[in-house]
């Protein structure tokens, strides 16, 4: 065998197995820079939160917010999923002293920070009691909390109850 056929063989692999190798570094680079800069929210769902207003105790029902990607996210407004794929809209208590309690909305969650949204639970409960009666929400399944952001991407969270298993 001439050793110039096996060296230009050999070189002709090598930069082969070079190109490729470029190729994929390439991809991998632009996947963790648009990887990086994507929105990440943790979300869950309380249905048991006390708070003392003055002298008076209330109860809540809250929906935290986490903000664990790498960019600020604009929360806009937030409710829960029926059946029949319409949204729930919260709108906020305008009653003093629980609108104490609210956030108000659009609010810019900041990298790293957490926010809770509330709703007083005597009102949620008979609003997930009414829609049970309507047939527009499935009393045996876990409710489905939605929060909108400013870009229009809905992020989800299931709560660990039931409907019905929260309103008995």
């Amino acid at each position: 065998m001439d050793m110039n056929l096996f060296w230009t063989a050999f070189g002709a692999i090598g930069g082969t197995v070079g190109a490729l190798a470029t190729a994929v570094a390439v991809i991998v680079a632009l996947w963790q820079t648009k990887y990086s800069q994507k929105k990440k929210l943790k979300l869950s769902f309380s249905s048991g939160i006390a708070a003392m207003i003055g002298n008076k105790d209330y109860l809540f029902v809250g929906l935290s917010i986490a903000n664990i990607g790498n960019r600020d996210v604009v929360i806009k407004n937030w409710g829960w999923c029926l059946d029949n794929k319409e949204l729930m809209l919260v709108y906020p208590v305008l009653d003093f002293p629980l609108n104490q309690m609210q956030v108000q909305l659009p609010y810019k969650l900041s990298i790293e920070e957490q926010i809770t949204l509330y709703m007083p639970k005597d009102k949620f409960l008979m609003n997930i009691s009414e829609n049970i009666q309507k047939k527009t929400l499935k009393a045996n399944k876990p409710i489905k909390f939605w929060i909108l952001d400013s870009t229009g991407k809905n992020h989800y969270v299931f709560s660990q109850a039931t409907a019905n298993e929260m309103i008995s």
